[in-house]
């Protein structure tokens, strides 16, 4: 069945079928047509747009998470980075949330990231938990240590994992560097460079 949190096209379905019924309605029993009845398909299609425009979903809560992440890192804001990363964060190299918070920090003045792009964005999402696999591509500053090597570019697919909290707000609770430029990697490595 089709979200119509996700979907705005199913509200504007409804309200030409709507708009449809009322028109055969009116042709009919013309003595029951009313002035008012082209103006509920315009109600439902208004509601359409709001429900779209004014909900959030589960999907963009954490696609909204992870452009902050990547915003905090253009921004070199570890506070912004902060905010998406759950207290009990734990990975197989980053035991926790201020071990993380600390080599991110170590990073930024070496990689000078100018612009983080997605791309290939997988989500599985069950209850409370959801995984995100993303791929992105990574420009640093021409002015970074990284770019005056001759790596201006850089190719990376990561795993993050989600947890809801009680305020309805999505936080990573672990994640995992898959591929660096095609090529299989994990934190271990990545650490090591």
């Amino acid at each position: 069945m089709w979200n119509p949190y996700e979907y705005p096209f199913l509200g504007a379905v409804i309200a030409v079928a709507v708009m449809i019924i009322l028109w055969l309605f009116g042709i009919f029993w013309p003595e029951k047509r009313r002035r008012w009845h082209p103006v509920i398909p315009l109600v439902i299609l208004a509601a359409a747009l709001a429900l779209t425009f004014f909900a959030q979903t589960t999907k963009e809560k954490i696609t909204a998470a992870i452009k902050q992440g990547a915003k905090s890192f253009e921004t070199q804001n570890i506070e912004l980075f902060a905010q998406i990363v759950a207290d009990d964060y734990g990975d197989t190299s980053n035991k926790s949330k201020e071990n993380l918070l600390k080599y991110c920090q170590s990073v930024f003045p070496r990689a000078q990231v100018e612009k983080i792009t997605f791309y290939g964005k997988e989500f599985d999402i069950t209850g409370d938990r959801a995984t995100f696999t993303v791929k992105a591509l990574i420009k640093f500053g021409a002015n970074s240590p990284v770019a005056q090597m001759g790596k201006e570019y850089l190719l990376l697919k990561g795993k993050f994992y989600f947890r809801r909290t009680s305020d309805k707000r999505w936080l990573i609770y672990n994640s995992e560097v898959l591929e660096i430029d095609k090529k299989a990697f994990n934190w271990q490595r990545l650490k090591s460079l």
